[in-house]
């Protein structure tokens, strides 16, 4: 009954490893699409919930016309741009655009449209 106990456990073990093996800690972000994916947010909505270890996103070069947003369960995430004058993050909200008054900067955080 014991070694019965003790074979199940090491083949539990074993599975959940495989299953482990299966996460990706490093991805590739290429807007001409020779990466793992062509939107950096595509990639962070792709990566594993609390991580056990860093999870790289390396950012080729180009303009990622996109609002981004990593979530705090994704603690140990980084992203490395390939070169810092030639890949560019950016959106268009600012605090005019958003007309809600005096606090109006506070909102461009989420997505209007």
């Amino acid at each position: 009954m014991k070694k019965t106990g003790f074979l199940f456990f090491f083949i539990l073990i074993g599975f959940i490893g495989l299953a482990q093996n299966n996460i990706q800690y490093s991805l590739v972000v290429s807007k001409d699409g020779a990466g793992d994916f062509t939107s950096i947010q595509d990639a962070i909505d792709a990566t594993k919930a609390f991580p056990d270890k860093r999870i790289t996103i390396y950012v080729k070069n180009g303009i990622y016309n996109e609002k981004v947003t990593i979530p705090s369960w994704n603690n140990l995430l980084s992203l490395i741009g390939e070169d810092a004058n030639k890949t560019i993050i950016t959106w268009d909200d600012y605090f005019s655009k958003i007309s809600r008054g005096r606090n109006s900067t506070f909102f461009t955080y989420y997505c209007f449209g």
